[in-house]
């Protein structure tokens, strides 16, 4: 009896090994094209997921294993690939190893960035110039959908995120992409505190950036918050500092010569 039940594991450990090499060797034909994305620093798990994602290949185990076993793990460059579905994943691991249709590098956008100084950090990191970033970002040629007429600027909704891009990637559409992230995130927003407050989500937005730059730790958000909320109901000038330096050339501590500086966003004079 036991050696009758060892030779039955034998023979299904033997099958279960070669449906494996099996899966992972075979080359199926493949489906559609699809074009997948590798984001820089990606990981060979996160590599897997997204094939699994756009049904280039069925498992991610396997996936993993046998990038292990080609020397592959770790390896694969960031950038677009043009891949098929059902590709499976010794062709697809051929087609990365390969190297990708566009190289792609990254860049880093920090919270409370002006987009001024959006595009002078795209300018020096990239290679969109500063100059083409800002005039797609203020020719009101791309819109969020809370911008009022009359207001050109995309100042606020440029979302401060990490963005891969490729050397094809242009201004427009870095900017754009900004953008629908912005909406992405704003979609879940609960607006009845400011709607209830007289604010329209454009004013929300901005005090929320005033809050931003004005806070130095995370915990005083609330408390500069309630003191602009209290000096609108007051119908106080806001006397927010950061203001007065908005447009100027370089940002600083304001000093106490620069809270009278003549400029229509410094909320001292206006």
């Amino acid at each position: 009896m036991i050696r009758k039940t060892a030779a039955v594991l034998t023979v299904l450990t033997a099958l279960a090994v070669a449906a494996t090499a099996y899966a992972l060797t075979r080359r199926p034909d493949p489906g559609e094209s699809v074009e997948v994305t590798v984001p820089a620093g990606a990981s060979t798990v996160q590599i897997a997921e997204l094939l699994v994602e756009n049904e280039v290949i069925g498992s991610t185990a396997g996936f993993r294993l046998m990038s292990r076993l080609r020397g592959l793990d770790g390896t694969i460059r960031a950038g677009r690939y043009e891949l098929r579905k059902g590709l499976g994943v010794q062709a697809a691991l051929d087609a990365l190893a390969s190297g990708p249709r566009d190289r792609l590098s990254s860049i880093t956008i920090p919270e409370g960035y002006t987009v001024a100084q959006i595009a002078r950090r795209v300018g020096e990191r990239t290679h969109i110039t500063e100059e083409a970033f800002l005039e797609v970002a203020t020719s009101g040629r791309i819109r969020a959908s809370i911008q009022p007429q009359g207001v050109e600027s995309l100042e606020g909704f440029l979302f401060p995120e990490t963005y891969s891009l490729s050397e094809h990637d242009t201004a427009e559409q870095l900017v754009r992409r900004m953008v629908d992230q912005f909406e992405a995130h704003a979609a879940d927003l609960d607006w009845t505190r400011a709607e209830a407050a007289g604010l329209t989500k454009y004013e929300a937005v901005t005090l929320a950036s005033l809050i931003e730059r004005e806070a130095k730790l995370d915990e005083d958000r609330a408390m500069v918050s309630a003191v602009i909320y209290n000096r609108l109901r007051k119908g106080m000038r806001l006397q927010i500092d950061i203001t007065a330096l908005y447009d100027a050339p370089r940002h600083k501590i304001p000093t106490r010569r620069d809270l009278q500086r003549e400029s229509p966003y410094n909320t001292y004079l206006n």
